[in-house]
């Protein structure tokens, strides 16, 4: 599982965090988004790794905010199950 936490830090001192555990791309997983929510000018409450992602470096960009990230895991492989005829 692939885990992604994003921080925002504003010159104010005050932080936002987004967190998401993804099991592969492509698919939507829940996102927590903690601290000053309201400062991302959007709900963050679904989405792709990449989504969350995007969505804190355009806010960074959007506001100056110091921007940090962190990735831990892999996304889950998925192996095809292969059927040898004879």
């Amino acid at each position: 599982m692939l885990t992604v936490a994003c921080t925002l830090t504003y010159s104010d001192g005050q932080e936002v965090t987004g967190r998401i555990e993804a099991r592969s791309p492509g698919v939507n997983y829940p996102i927590t988004c903690t601290g000053s929510v309201d400062r991302l000018g959007t709900k963050c409450d679904t989405g792709t790794a990449s989504d969350l992602e995007l969505l804190f470096t355009l806010a960074a960009r959007r506001t100056g905010a110091k921007f940090d990230i962190s990735r831990t895991g892999q996304y889950e492989r998925r192996h095809l199950g292969v059927l040898a005829l004879l």
